[in-house]
């Protein structure tokens, strides 16, 4: 670029550096913003499954995917236990599971949804599978924990 001094001579100005520094501020603007950060993520809505009342459970449960295909059935509020569900022949005991909501479910009748999480070794279609068992006894399904 070239400009006119006062002078009357030509003076080019260097944009070499300023073009360095803002590649540099915008690299570091991209590295250390955070998009998206995602605590738990309703997966009741795509699925059209009404949202629950408005009044809070008497019961929290979440339901915990861990390694080795076990589960854990957490449960606070008006009682509070941690139930562990190991792994049924190398698989995921989704019947057991079941029965064990089903038995929240009949003890406490406001239950509409659960917690699921699952620690970072699970696969997506694991999530998935365990996420439609759930739903077969507890219609609403919060994904926590990722």
């Amino acid at each position: 670029m070239h400009t006119e001094s006062t002078s009357g001579q030509d003076v080019d100005i260097n944009l070499a550096p300023i073009i360095d520094c803002l590649t540099v501020i915008v690299t570091f603007l991209l590295a250390s913003s955070s998009f998206l950060a995602i605590g738990v993520l309703d997966a009741g809505i795509a699925a059209g499954v009404p949202a629950p009342n408005t009044a809070p459970p008497s019961v929290i449960v979440t339901v915990e995917l861990k390694d080795a295909q076990t589960m854990v059935v957490k449960v606070e509020g008006k009682e509070s236990r941690k139930t562990e569900i190991p792994s049924k022949d190398g698989t995921w005991d989704q019947e057991r599971l079941t029965q064990e909501l089903t038995g929240l479910k009949a003890r406490f009748s406001d239950l509409s949804g659960l917690t699921l999480a699952a620690e970072e070794t699970v696969t997506y279609e694991d999530v998935v599978r365990n996420m439609d068992t759930v739903r077969k006894t507890i219609p609403a399904v919060l994904l926590g924990g990722f």
